[in-house]
C-alpha cells in the first residue's frame, strides 16, 4: 500500500505538476506578448493613418491656395489673400510637401518683387529639408536666376546646370539648360552656349517652341562668337 508521503515525494508527478505549471505560465506569457505586439501594431498603424490624414489636408489646403493664387493673377487683393493661405499652410503642416510647396511660392513672391534675399533664405530652408528632385531642380533654378539677377553669372550657370542635372524630366532639363546657355551668351563663353545647343538640337522629342528658342540662340551664339 502507497504510503501518503511516498505520493507527496513522487518525482514523476512533481514533474508533471511542474510541466503542467511551466505550460500554464508560458501560455500566459504567450498571451502578453500576443498583446503587446497587437498593441504595438494598433499604435504603428493609427500614427501612419494620423500622418496620412494630415498630409491629404495639407495637400487639399496647398490646393485651395494654389488655386487662389493662379485666379488672382494681378490683382494684388486676391493675390494677398492667396498668399496669406501658402503661409497658414507652412504654418500648420510646415514638414509636409505641401508646406515645401507654399513656402516654395512665397518664395517666387518675393522674386518676383525683387526680395532676392529673403527668397534665397526661403529657397535655401526648403533645400535642406526636400528630397523631392522635381522640387530641388526648381529651386536651383530659381537660386541661378537670383545669381543672374545679381549679376553673379557664374554662380547662375553653375545652379542651372546642376538642376539640369538633377531632374528627370526632359522638358524642364531642357529649359533649365536653356537658361544656362543665355547665361554663358551673357558672359561670352560663346563656345559652352554652342555645345550645349547642338547636343540639345540632337535630341528627337524637343518641343516645337522650345526647338525653335534653341534655333535662334545657337544663331545668336555663333554671330556674336564671330564678332
Amino acid at each position: 500500500m502507497t504510503k501518503k508521503s511516498d505520493l507527496k515525494h513522487d518525482p514523476i508527478r512533481e514533474y508533471i505538476v511542474k510541466a503542467i505549471s511551466f505550460t500554464n505560465d508560458y501560455k500566459n506569457r504567450i498571451v502578453q506578448v500576443s498583446i503587446g505586439i497587437i498593441v504595438i501594431l494598433f499604435a504603428v498603424y493609427w500614427l501612419k493613418g494620423q500622418a496620412e490624414q494630415k498630409e491629404e489636408n495639407a495637400a487639399t489646403s496647398f490646393g485651395i491656395a494654389l488655386n487662389s493664387y493662379i485666379e488672382a493673377g494681378s490683382d494684388s487683393l486676391k493675390r494677398s489673400v492667396a498668399l496669406a493661405d501658402f503661409q497658414e499652410v507652412v504654418d500648420n503642416y510646415e514638414s509636409s510637401k505641401a508646406g515645401n510647396y507654399s513656402k516654395f511660392y512665397l518664395a517666387k513672391e518675393h522674386f518676383d518683387n525683387a526680395n532676392y534675399n529673403e527668397a534665397s533664405i526661403l529657397l535655401n530652408q526648403i533645400k535642406s529639408k526636400t528630397d523631392d528632385i522635381v522640387l530641388q531642380s526648381y529651386i536651383l533654378n530659381m537660386l541661378g536666376n537670383i545669381a543672374s539677377n545679381n549679376g553673379e553669372v557664374d554662380k547662375a550657370i553653375q545652379h542651372y546646370l546642376k538642376a539640369a542635372k538633377l531632374v528627370q524630366v526632359d522638358a524642364l532639363s531642357d529649359n533649365f539648360k536653356v537658361n544656362a546657355i543665355r547665361a554663358y551668351i551673357v558672359n561670352q563663353q560663346f563656345d559652352k552656349a554652342i555645345l550645349i545647343l547642338e547636343s540639345l538640337l540632337e535630341k528627337d522629342n524637343l518641343k516645337y517652341t522650345v526647338k525653335n528658342e534653341i534655333e535662334m540662340l545657337l544663331a545668336e551664339a555663333e554671330y556674336l562668337s564671330n564678332n
